[in-house]
């Protein structure tokens, strides 16, 4: 079974156009140390990310487990003010299969911050994904601003993604290794991290100083079976969606 792609890049469909209003209109926080560098944006910037994808899904009452890997781009085209006098950033991604191929244009996603947050918003889901000034064990709710309660399609099933979801900083200003490289300032966290018998929600990133995301760790995952087994023997829908930068400017 081919697995549908806008199930695995957090967010499905393409995201919602904005109308650009070109170079930045106004000065953007001072990043002298409150940690807005963990979330840089700046036009011109590209992301490269290696994206692993594990989807469960159960048909006739078997479950299908399928994977793929793909490749995302993620390129800061222009801005806009909005109402609210803040700079937002739009996102023109894209993806391909292999490294070989060309880039195919996917959707449009848009990242803006102020003095006290950084916000992301892909598919009309507005996300708060990080809070300044950074401090370890810091709590806030990542989904303040959308109905944590709606239902996303993954395979043939629905599922509440976001349910349950609190974000915390576990460390940051320390060294890390992602996937062989080594970044020396990086501000490592949960979007969510809430387990019970049928249901798994933890998202784990890590940003790197100057660069933003460099790494993200999703299981989404439920099960009618309640055993106390590892979720990839127990995962009846959901998935998990690895991704790591490989590339950047």
């Amino acid at each position: 079974m081919r697995i549908h792609k806008t199930a695995f890049f957090l967010f499905f469909i393409a995201a919602a156009l904005f109308t650009s209003c070109g170079k930045d209109q106004i000065e953007q926080p001072n990043a002298t140390d409150k940690g807005y560098g963990y979330y840089p944006l700046e036009t011109g910037k590209y992301r490269i990310f290696q994206v692993d994808s594990i989807l469960f899904d159960t048909i006739a009452g078997a479950v299908r487990i399928d994977s793929v890997r793909t490749y995302l781009k993620e390129e800061t085209a222009d801005t806009f003010v909005n109402s609210t006098k803040n700079i937002v950033y739009r996102i023109k991604r894209y993806e391909k299969k292999t490294l070989g191929e060309k880039w195919v244009f996917k959707d449009v996603v848009a990242a803006e911050k102020d003095s006290a947050q950084g916000i992301r918003v892909e598919d009309n889901f507005r996300l708060l994904k990080l809070v300044f000034p950074v401090k370890v064990r810091q709590v806030w709710n990542s989904t303040l601003y959308i109905d944590n309660t709606v239902e996303v399609k993954a395979g043939k099933k629905e599922i509440a993604l976001f349910k349950n979801w609190e974000s915390e900083v576990i460390s940051f200003g320390k060294p890390a290794i992602v996937e062989g490289r080594t970044f020396s300032d990086v501000l490592d966290l949960y979007q969510a991290n809430d387990e019970n018998s049928i249901e798994l929600r933890r998202v784990r990133e890590k940003y790197a100083k100057g660069i933003g995301l460099i790494s993200s760790e999703m299981e989404i995952l439920d099960t009618q079976k309640p055993a106390a087994v590892p979720w990839r023997r127990k995962a009846q829908s959901g998935f998990i969606l690895r991704q790591h930068l490989i590339e950047h400017n």
